[in-house]
């Protein structure tokens, strides 16, 4: 009995401390109607700031795209689906427009989609490294995988103005956790 009213009470605090957390962060996201192509009607848009270090809270700050795509049935469900890209550098926004058409073929969507453009990803300030172009087809892709000099050079180069430990699975996820 004391356990269950002990789990009980740290259950009720910590949705507590999501709903007040919620109600400060809601503010922060501005949706507006989406003019960028190949989103369905009803789409909507808007830019999620984030501290780059999420520990600290302060310094340089990430703009995270974020998308909105309205479910399409009649009788929608609260919860969002979050839908994560697939492969390092993979925008959410891209893949989730054809997400989306998929899940539309199969009938009604009852859920809303959230698309967030992880840290340094799509339309999040991409991490992106010219120096690694010029690899030409898959042949070249596989034959030149990574070449040391142009990944040092481009980690380098992002060094500069980005603390690149802070681009990590935990703290991507920990952003569109925020963002939800």
């Amino acid at each position: 009995m004391r356990r269950t009213l002990s789990c009980f009470l740290a259950m009720t605090f910590s949705l507590g401390a999501l709903a007040a957390h919620g109600a400060t962060t809601a503010s922060k996201l501005q949706l507006n109607p989406c003019k960028a192509p190949g989103l369905p009607e009803g789409a909507r848009c808007g830019t999620y700031e984030v501290f780059e270090n999420r520990a600290t809270k302060s310094g340089r700050k990430i703009p995270l795209r974020v998308v909105i795509i309205p479910a399409n049935a009649p009788r929608k469900e609260s919860d969002a689906i979050a839908y994560f890209a697939g492969g390092p550098g993979g925008s959410a926004v891209r893949e989730g427009v054809w997400y989306t058409e998929v899940l539309r073929r199969n009938g009604p969507q009852t859920r809303d989609l959230l698309l967030v453009d992880l840290r340094g990803t799509g339309g999040s300030d991409p991490l992106d490294c010219p120096e690694m172009s010029g690899m030409e087809g898959v042949q070249g892709f596989l034959d030149h995988f990574a070449p040391a000099d142009a990944a040092r050079a481009c980690r380098e180069r992002l060094g500069r103005t980005r603390d690149l430990s802070q681009y990590t699975t935990e703290n991507a996820v920990d952003d569109v956790d925020e963002v939800r």
